[in-house]
């Protein structure tokens, strides 16, 4: 596993290849417990299952909070992130895996800078991996962490607090120039007064200039976003949709509620003129209705998660 690290704590994982599991239809189950273990069951088609005893694998390096995910089918890995490191685990028993073999540690700088700030040294000043995403079709992996809240990277791939709430996702084609980058939904300062729907400087990959500038939403526009807790972003066509939750500025007037949202912007967006030239042009948003019908509906209006069964994306609300 080679690995490359920028000051910033963002660092590129050279992806192994694997033997493939193509020919076993299986189901992973994540489950986040509260003892800092990951847990991890596979069941095949075909074949009844083994006691929980048997089928239940457990992996564990002690409780480094592990909450961000990518599941690579073609390789029989899962990636975890989690504090100060990143963990590869073979899917066919994770309990296999070692702490530290199957790991790149990836320790903050600014410790004490952050703790000067009134937040925590063990948790809050730690490097909290927020972001593992796939880039040049799954043979490398862009990693971004928290960096003891000093996430140094200026152009907003991840938040700077741990427990924010963010998303992002790596998109290869369609954007301008059909040059790839990333988009994120984050908080882009320490106070959290600027959260934002974000894409990268697209870069040509031959000569290294910069080809388009980031684009982002409106700078402190509650019509934009107000507070928003990200969910889920998916590429899909020539669009990069954003799935989350805020409060919602129609309703203010009879109290705070908060709606779910789905956000929308085009991959080919070049922004808006003049002093708009770093906004989008084309960003759009909506409110997700799921509710029980009747003379007073009853609305759920909290999406928290989201399932991939495709063709179509599962929303859970509360």
């Amino acid at each position: 596993m080679k690995t490359h690290l920028v000051p910033a704590l963002l660092s590129t994982m050279e992806v192994p290849r694997g033997p493939s599991i193509s020919s076993i239809l299986a189901v992973l189950l994540l489950i986040m417990a509260p003892n800092g273990l990951v847990k991890a069951e596979i069941v095949s088609a075909g074949v009844s299952p083994l006691p929980p005893v048997d089928t239940v694998k457990k992996f564990t390096c002690g409780h480094l909070f592990y909450r961000t995910f990518h599941l690579d089918e073609s390789r029989d890995t899962l990636y975890v992130g989690a504090m100060d490191a990143v963990f590869r685990l073979n899917t066919a028993n994770i309990s296999g895996s070692d702490c530290e073999r199957d790991s790149l540690n990836l320790e903050p700088s600014s410790v004490s800078n952050c703790v000067s700030r009134g937040k925590t040294e063990n948790f809050d000043c730690r490097n909290h991996i927020r972001v593992i995403q796939p880039m040049s079709e799954g043979s490398r992996l862009y990693i971004c962490g928290t960096n003891a809240h000093n996430p140094k990277d200026w152009v907003i791939h991840c938040p700077f607090d741990p427990n924010d709430n963010s998303t992002a996702v790596w998109v290869e084609k369609g954007n301008p120039g059909d040059l790839p980058g990333l988009y994120s939904g984050t908080n882009a300062e320490f106070t959290k007064a600027d959260t934002v729907i974000f894409r990268t400087d697209l870069h040509n990959l031959t000569s290294g200039r910069r080809e388009y500038a980031f684009k982002r939403t409106l700078k402190y526009d509650s019509k934009w976003l107000d507070k928003p807790n990200f969910v889920a972003s998916f590429d899909v066509g020539q669009y990069v949709f954003f799935f989350f939750r805020e409060t919602a500025v129609e309703y203010i007037n009879c109290g705070k509620s908060i709606y779910s949202r789905v956000a929308r912007v085009c991959k080919r967006d070049t922004g808006g003129k003049n002093i708009l030239s770093q906004n989008w042009a084309t960003f759009l948003k909506a409110r997700l209705n799921c509710s029980i019908p009747g003379e007073f509906p009853f609305y759920f209006n909290e999406i928290r998660e989201y399932t991939v069964l495709p063709p179509v994306v599962m929303l859970y609300f509360w």
